[in-house]
């Protein structure tokens, strides 16, 4: 294969790690790597002689231009004529001469996700998805066979890559340090021969040309420090400064390398010409570069040489340290692997580099004596080679002839009748382990598994966790001990225990956020029992905070994330931490070794020293009004001031979601009759809280209220000038009486239609809503069948809301197929139609769920609804009886009663249209006395009059479920697509009211069937 191809590989094989693997493309660095990968890919493609027939050409060359033949021929509406508008649109953006990649990476992201969408969408039948799938075939065929020849290593996570051995992973590197060192390591091994002939010529040129763009791309300007640079580019850096101030050869290297860019962007030479050209400039680089890395004065020379060794240092790497490398990653992939769970495809991968590791290893001519990792290597390949396969326990006979296929021939005669797929090849493996006595083979892998394992200095010194009971968190926030023996995570409960206790099967810890490595562990196999080596922490410990009990080492289980704070730092408990389960006292295991503090100064909150409270009390803090006993206690006894510890670090001014001005500190309020207006519950004026800075604004809330992570985005703006409101612009310009131009249909104008004796249709949807047009007026496109209601048009572009602290701005969708985008407050998606979204943040709100205010008054409760859900907190609808996951997990909660009422229910129609009923259906609520049967309309099925459905107040008295009447999916219009990611990748069409799934297998998607519907 020849260096474009391999290289091509490389880059698709990235693309569809990321595209496909159903990880969010939202985040910076995986943007940065996604667009970058596909300029690099486009470059190269673009660069390909399509008229050439070079003998042999590369199957993938050949597929990519049998792409391109059949994209220019495409000429139908759809998918594919869409993705070939636009690819043409990258290339014109990348090829144009002021490309900056910075200022176009917002329009590059989109039309890369666009593509993406597009061929997920294209007709499996079409000659072009064809060829897009026989490429993605090829790729990873040809990238397991360079993994197999260990040219490339497989596709692994960015904590694994560090030890790569191809790539010179190292901490420091970046996304693109990693392709840079890679393309280096190439053009230094196609120069290292003697001979310069055409073929080398062109492969370093085609190195160059992929190296050229990544270092035109580095900021030259950039002051970053050097530890936060990786090696490979602050060489490469210091080479690009040194040769505009060079002489002698290192201006002649500068002038040829500036002579290849020439050539090879030159349209004038044919390619005849322009090779021969190429490979006289590339000897002349390669005897320069000769004659500067022996120069002994040259400052070129030595940053030369430092390139050199980093990469003879990782391709002398010892054999030995490379097998370390891939064991140590073999077993951080287990770690986070489970019998249960099926084959992980990498794990096979790491194990197959493995026996290829070992095979490439002269083991007869190794060193004596030989390292013990090595001894047992090559007992266990004698082991192996010694074997009879068909006197082996089964399980070990098919775990062995599986993997003997990759080089390792052991004696043997299986039938094609024992052969297993994929699935039992777990089953296999765990029964292996299980087997007595244990199998010679098994037990030197086991030997060899610890070996690696104890050889990392680093393990020796974690300290082990042994806590003596779980706990969870019940409903009244308290701690309780759970039921039974302490659970013990065990890769397999049927397995030898120091199969267990392996350090696959740690829980690796940090005791603080910042730190870089692990400190401490719990063994989920033994609990700690079995592991003298390491220190243990301590079961119990004294702490003066605490001085009554000791406080006990415990393990916490609490369902659905839910924890506490710390009762010293006030951050989020740990899975692991100290407890006083008597006193209902918790703190973190960092915490207890910090002495307490007796003496504070606090001039911003008052003027004294402030003492610590020895014990745990429930002081009324004056800066927050709570007699809460879950922080320390500080406190001026002349003053008669009390202050909890973390009421220290409150905010003197914000910002908050639930108001339109900033609110301030106040120690007092002026007036008794005032009331929190995030809780909604009374203020008591003699203590602190926030007030609205606005001259006549009454607006006021308890100082926690006000900070809650769901409020509060975490800003202090004390000395920081106030925002400029961007002027709002109407949604529509008037033209005429009834008639209007909306932003959201520019192209034609809108008529308001009056008529109420009109017809009802259910196929005409409102464009803003997605809903039907139950009843009143609406506009209608004067040209075409774009419609909205008159409330819809109406609709704000600019809003603030209560459930996020930024600015949403009312958005079109632009019918496009798009990445699933789930609205923030309700399970529905934003696919199609109207929604706000926030500019600094992935945040959406459907229109409907914006329109929400508080106070909410709604027909299924007797008082109004306000948003006082606390942070985290997920209540039960009392209408639909579920909790739903949302980004907010926001609900409308009565202060009267315990009712609760979520987004999706608080949004759904009061009244609609059923096609075969001239009357409106009214939601009902349910009826709790009824003993009447219900009988769904259209799908014929009883209805539980106890919950909710639609009826026709009238004598028809026609009743529907709900989702028999609105469909499974609310506010996505029929026809529309999108695509989802559940560990593959499937493409999502709505059909009328109805689901269809295209892709490599049907799921059920459970937002969009919340109840009986099973979806295939």
């Amino acid at each position: 294969m020849d260096s474009e191809s391999e290289l091509m590989i490389s880059l698709i094989s990235q693309l569809l790690s990321i595209l496909g693997g159903g990880e969010d493309t939202h985040t910076p660095q995986l943007k940065s790597k996604l667009i970058a990968l596909t300029c690099q890919l486009i470059s190269l493609v673009n660069s390909l002689d399509l008229d050439s027939q070079p003998e042999p050409e590369s199957k993938l060359k050949s597929l990519i231009k049998q792409i391109i033949y059949v994209s220019n021929s495409v000429s139908e509406p759809g998918p594919e004529s869409q993705s070939v508008s636009v690819v043409t649109k990258m290339i014109s953006i990348i090829g144009s001469i002021d490309f900056d990649l910075k200022e176009s990476e917002p329009e590059l992201m989109s039309l890369t996700s666009q593509i993406f969408a597009l061929i997920m969408a294209m007709d499996e039948e079409s000659e072009l998805f064809s060829l897009l799938s026989e490429v993605a075939s090829l790729v990873q065929t040809e990238e397991q066979k360079l993994i197999n020849n260990q040219q490339v290593p497989p596709l692994t996570t960015e904590e694994e890559e560090k030890d790569d051995l191809i790539y010179g992973y190292t901490d420091d590197m970046n996304w693109e340090s990693e392709l840079m060192f890679y393309i280096i390591s190439k053009m230094i091994s196609t120069l290292r021969g003697e001979d310069m002939c055409q073929e080398v010529a062109r492969d370093f040129i085609a190195y160059a040309n992929q190296l050229i763009p990544l270092i035109e791309s580095l900021d030259m300007d950039s002051n970053s420090e050097p530890k936060q640079e990786p090696k490979i580019t602050s060489l490469v850096r210091q080479i690009i400064s040194l040769s505009k101030v060079v002489s002698g050869p290192e201006s002649q290297l500068v002038s040829l390398v500036t002579r290849i860019i020439s050539i090879t962007s030159s349209t004038d030479l044919d390619p005849t010409e322009s090779q021969w050209r190429l490979t006289s400039v590339t000897y002349k680089i390669s005897r320069i570069l000769k004659e500067i890395k022996d120069s002994e004065d040259s400052e070129m020379a030595s940053l030369i040489n430092q390139i050199h060794d980093l990469v003879d240092a990782e391709e002398g790497r010892k054999p030995e340290s490379r097998l370390i490398s891939s064991i140590t990653q073999l077993m951080s992939h287990i770690n986070s692997w489970s019998f249960y769970s099926g084959m992980d495809p990498k794990i096979i991968s790491l194990i197959i580099r493995i026996i290829y590791l070992v095979r490439s290893m002269d083991l007869d001519s190794q060193t004596k004596p030989k390292s013990e990792l090595m001894s047992l290597v090559t007992q266990t390949i004698a082991v192996y080679n010694s074997m009879d396969l068909d006197s082996q326990p089964r399980p070990l006979r098919k775990v062995v002839s599986v993997f003997s296929q990759y080089g390792f021939d052991v004696n043997s005669t299986v039938s094609d009748s024992e052969s297993d797929s994929s699935e039992n090849y777990v089953s296999h493996i765990k029964d292996s382990l299980k087997l007595e006595p244990e199998p010679e083979l098994i037990s030197f892998i086991h030997r060899i598994g610890s070996l690696v394992i104890s050889m990392n200095p680093n393990w020796e010194k974690l300290i082990s966790f042994c806590p003596q009971f779980e706990v969870i968190l019940s409903d009244d926030g308290k701690f309780q001990v759970e039921e039974g023996r302490l659970s013990k995570n065990q890769l397999s409960d049927d397995i030898p225990m120091k199969w267990n206790c392996l350090q696959v099967n740690w829980n690796l810890l940090k005791l603080h956020a910042g730190e870089k490595d692990f400190t401490h562990f719990r063994c989920r196999g033994c609990n700690g029992d079995n592991h003298k080596e390491n220190e243990k922490a301590p079961l119990e410990v004294k702490h003066p905070l605490h001085p009554k009990h000791p406080l006990q080492l415990v393990l916490s289980q609490s369902s659905g994330g839910r924890t506490r704070e710390c009762y010293c730092c006030d951050e989020d408990l740990l899975h692991i931490f100290y407890c006083c389960l008597a006193c209902n006292f918790s703190m973190n295991v960092a915490c207890t070794k910090k002495p307490a503090v007796l003496y504070r100064n606090h001039p911003r909150w008052h003027e004294h020293t402030l003492a610590l409270f020895p014990r745990q009390a429930s002081l009324t803090c004056n800066l927050c009004a709570l007699a809460d006993s879950s922080s320390p206690i500080y406190m001026c006894p002349p003053c008669d001031f009390v202050v909890h510890l973390r009421c220290t670090g409150l905010p003197r001014v914000i910002k908050i979601s639930r108001h339109l001005h900033r609110i301030s500190f106040t120690f007092s309020f002026d007036r008794g009759d005032l009331s929190c207006s995030v809780c909604r519950r009374k203020i008591d004026e003699d203590y602190g809280g926030y007030t609205c800075i606005k001259d006549g604004c009454s607006y006021a809330a308890h100082s926690k209220c006000a900070t809650q992570k769901n409020v509060w985005d975490g800003i202090e703006l004390e000395g920081e000038p106030e925002e400029v409101e961007e002027e709002v612009v109407d949604p529509f310009v008037t033209i005429s009486d009834g008639v209007i131009q909306h932003f959201g249909h520019p192209q034609h104008h809108l008529r308001l239609d009056e008529n109420t004796s009109r017809d009802y249709d259910e196929d005409k949807l409102c464009q803003a809503c997605v809903m039907p047009i139950y009843f009143g007026n609406f506009y209608s496109c004067t040209q075409c069948n774009y419609i909205l209601h008159e409330a819809c048009a109406n609709f704000s572009r600019k809003m603030h809301h209560p459930v996020h602290p930024h600015v949403l701005t009312l958005v079109n969708s632009d019918g496009a197929i798009n990445v699933r985008k789930e609205c923030a407050a309700c399970p529905w998606m934003c696919t199609t139609g109207f929604f706000y979204e926030c500019s600094k943040e992935d945040f959406q709100l459907h229109v409907q769920c914006a329109n929400l205010s508080e106070p909410l008054v709604h027909e299924s409760h007797m008082h109004p609804l306000f948003l006082t859900s606390k942070p985290g907190e997920r209540r039960l609808c009392s209408a639909c009886k579920e909790s739903y996951f949302s980004v907010t997990r926001e609900t409308f909660n009565c202060i009267e009663c315990d009712f609760a009422l979520c987004f999706r229910c608080a949004t759904l129609p009061q009244k609609v249209r059923y096609k075969h009923d001239k009357h409106m259906l009214t939601l009902s609520y349910g009826e709790e006395t009824s003993t009447m049967t219900y009988w769904c309309e259209v799908c014929e099925r009883n209805l539980n009059p106890k919950e909710r459905f639609y009826k026709c107040d009238e004598y028809c008295s026609i009743t529907l479920h709900i989702e028999c009447m609105l469909g499974v999916a609310l506010y996505i219009r029929p026809g529309s697509s999108w695509i989802c990611f559940n560990n593959k990748k499937i493409l999502i069409k709505m059909k009328a009211k109805k689901v269809a799934y295209t892709g490599i297998e049907p799921v059920t998607f459970a937002l969009l069937a919340r109840r009986s519907n099973q979806l295939s």
